[in-house]
């Protein structure tokens, strides 16, 4: 069973850049696509992307829109890749179909994402060599031996895992619009995601939704007996899904103290590490509502603008807890979070976060 992913390339590869010189291999149909070009003109570009964003919820039992997303990630593991190697899996090619500008691919690691699939060209695309190997997948000129190799290096387990939870959670958003809840939403996000943009694939959503239905209470039941320790993991994580606005500086003639992380109203906080919350603040100043937390080694963190806070003072909170909802609360011209930390006690000054979360 494989993801078809999405009708083509689209937003990942861009158009009208000049052509690049013929590879030994490919077909020359593929190389004179104007958008498969560019993105080849481009491919020593392969930085940060400004876009790209740490995806809150490792936990096994963090929800999203009601759903959890331990008990959805195993019901579309087991289906996907079982058996046939997980991270490091290889479907066989498979045909894009009708009306794409790339005739195929091959479905890679544990969420068997296609080659051909936007998210995989965006990801393959940032490191040298990767469209290389994306268009040998097009053109089935490659082995299963050497794609396992360029997963590896390409496509390895904390990439997949964030573009899965990204793409979920984008799909889950766009079903919970639409009224779908629970195990219903389940089945519509299931069939979107295997049938790709514009279409359903009703088998697989039931094969997903029989799973998750079954599964669903071991999480629950598990996560009702775990405890928040509060124990400090002594890394960072990123506290939002967003996009960096503005940074850590002077700005306007005033220490902007933090970082700030643009997304929709209801973007999910969570806690950047572990630790016990010390302040929950209702709407009040400049900050609005917010939440600061103490870690380990007086290390502190801090939380403005949100719409709502779901923790209480005084609780012990693990890393990647939901603690807030962004929001627009306080002094702010749009949704954000604002987020501050503070390395060595709440009153010694916030140094830039940048500088102590992974890189993006």
């Amino acid at each position: 069973n494989i993801f078809v992913g999405l009708d083509g390339v689209t937003s990942a590869i861009p158009s009208g850049l000049p052509d690049v010189p013929q590879n030994p291999g490919i077909p020359p149909e593929l190389l004179n696509d104007p958008r498969i070009a560019g993105a080849l003109q481009q491919e020593q570009d392969y930085g940060t992307d400004p876009d790209a964003t740490s995806t809150p919820g490792t936990d096994e039992c963090a929800t999203y829109q009601g759903i959890n997303f331990g008990a959805l990630q195993e019901s579309i593991e087991q289906i996907e890749s079982r058996g046939v190697g997980g991270y490091h899996a290889v479907g066989p090619w498979r045909s894009c179909g009708s009306g794409c500008r790339i005739p195929g691919g091959r479905a890679l690691g544990k969420y068997q994402y296609m080659t051909y699939r936007d998210e995989v060209i965006d990801v393959f695309r940032r490191k040298p060599g990767g469209l290389e190997i994306l268009q040998r997948s097009w053109a089935n000129a490659i082995s299963e031996t050497e794609l396992r190799e360029a997963i590896k290096k390409y496509f390895p387990p904390d990439v997949q895992e964030r573009v899965f939870r990204q793409d979920m959670q984008k799909l889950l958003n766009a079903g919970y619009r639409m009224g779908y809840r629970g195990s219903d939403l389940v089945y519509r996000v299931a069939g979107w995601h295997h049938a790709g943009t514009g279409g359903f694939t009703a088998w697989y959503a039931d094969d997903v939704k029989g799973y998750y239905e079954k599964t669903k209470n071991k999480y629950t039941q598990k996560c009702q007996q775990k405890q928040e320790s509060g124990k400090c993991t002594g890394q960072f994580i990123w506290p939002a899904q967003g996009i960096i606005t503005s940074g850590f500086g002077m700005r306007n003639g005033r220490l902007h103290a933090g970082i700030d992380i643009a997304n929709q109203i209801g973007t999910p906080i969570i806690a950047a590490d572990s630790g016990t919350v010390r302040k929950v603040v209702p709407n009040k100043g400049a900050c609005g509502i917010y939440v600061e937390i103490e870690h380990c080694d007086k290390r502190w963190t801090r939380y403005c603008h949100l719409s709502e806070a779901t923790v209480k003072v005084d609780t012990k909170v693990n890393q990647g807890k939901l603690i807030g909802k962004m929001g627009s609360t306080g002094r702010s011209t749009g949704p954000h979070l604002h987020f501050e930390l503070y390395p060595n006690g709440r009153n010694r000054g916030a140094v830039d976060p940048i500088k102590h979360l992974p890189k993006r």
